[in-house]
């Protein structure tokens, strides 16, 4: 994660967001787009219970500086 972000979205912050979400076993990507040192990524990641969820990611020199899941498959 870019630095900017690990300020934003603590570990803390982070575990208390997915602690309650199932566990993905597969995930694809079906668009990326890298144009210089930026990137977007679009795809889905589905449980083995076979729900799924749209990931968008944004990357700028290899760092995630923005992120997406939905609708985040829960426990």
């Amino acid at each position: 994660m870019h630095d900017a972000l690990k300020k934003e979205f603590t570990i803390g912050t982070f575990e208390n967001a997915f602690t309650n979400s199932k566990v993905y076993i597969d995930t694809s990507f079906s668009s990326i787009n890298i144009s210089g040192g930026e990137a977007e990524l679009e795809g889905t990641a589905t449980t083995e219970d076979g729900c799924s969820s749209k990931l968008y990611f944004e990357l700028l020199n290899g760092k995630i500086i923005a992120f997406n899941i939905k609708p985040l498959c829960l426990k």
